[in-house]
């Protein structure tokens, strides 16, 4: 299951990321320069913020506060404005209480449909593992099943820069600045971006995110 949401558009976020250190070259972030994308949620404008039976979606002291409210394994998921093919995503989420499978990431390539929104989910767990699956409107097809990462930091409490490069065909999954795995799929080749977050085990899991940013690719 997950939430459909409409259509819309919307002025892109213009402000700089502060300067940061020099990046390791292995970092994916090394030579792309400055964001196409970037926001630290100073405030929702670049995003539909909601709340429903399953997921709450709100900005608060410059975080981006999402919610799953049940722990149902339900994913819920909130898009933002553009349609884009070639990009590196990055943010950097802030757990609080979880366990086991509660889950955050992002959907990515989300095309509409009149099945609603169907797209890939990229999902990183409370214990270390990451995931690909298609949503196609009516199931989840699995890309890539769990896998455990030590690049990932488990646990409540614990912060994570998760970071997803999509071009042409290719997935390559990054976890605090280091390649954790990649995976090839051209059913979509464009589409919106967002973030998703479900809970398997914890009843009001929360994940906080600092900022998010993409970079689009040649």
């Amino acid at each position: 299951m997950a939430s459909i949401l409409p259509g819309f558009a919307i002025n892109p976020t213009t402000t700089s990321p502060p300067p940061t250190a020099t990046l390791d070259a292995n970092d994916p972030k090394a030579g792309l320069g400055e964001p196409d994308f970037y926001d630290t949620f100073n405030s929702g404008e670049s995003w539909p913020l909601y709340a429903d039976d399953h997921v709450s979606f709100k900005v608060n002291d410059s975080k981006l506060v999402m919610t799953a409210l049940n722990a149902d394994k339900y994913n819920g998921w909130m898009l933002t404005w553009p349609v884009i093919s070639n990009y590196y995503l990055e943010m950097t989420a802030i757990t609080q209480q979880c366990s086991g499978k509660d889950t955050y990431g992002n959907m990515l390539r989300a095309v509409q449909t009149d099945k609603g929104y169907v797209g890939y989910l990229y999902n990183i767990s409370c214990d270390g593992h990451y995931s690909l699956r298609r949503w196609n409107g009516e199931k989840y097809v699995s890309l890539v099943e769990w896998t455990q990462s030590e690049a990932i930091n488990s646990g409540s409490n614990q912060t994570n820069r998760i970071g997803v490069m999509v071009k042409g065909n290719q997935f390559t999954f990054y976890a605090n600045g280091k390649q954790i795995g990649q995976f090839q799929d051209d059913t979509h080749l464009e589409g919106r971006f967002g973030v998703v977050i479900g809970s398997a085990n914890t009843p009001d899991l929360k994940v906080r995110l600092d900022e998010i940013a993409v970079w689009n690719l040649p």
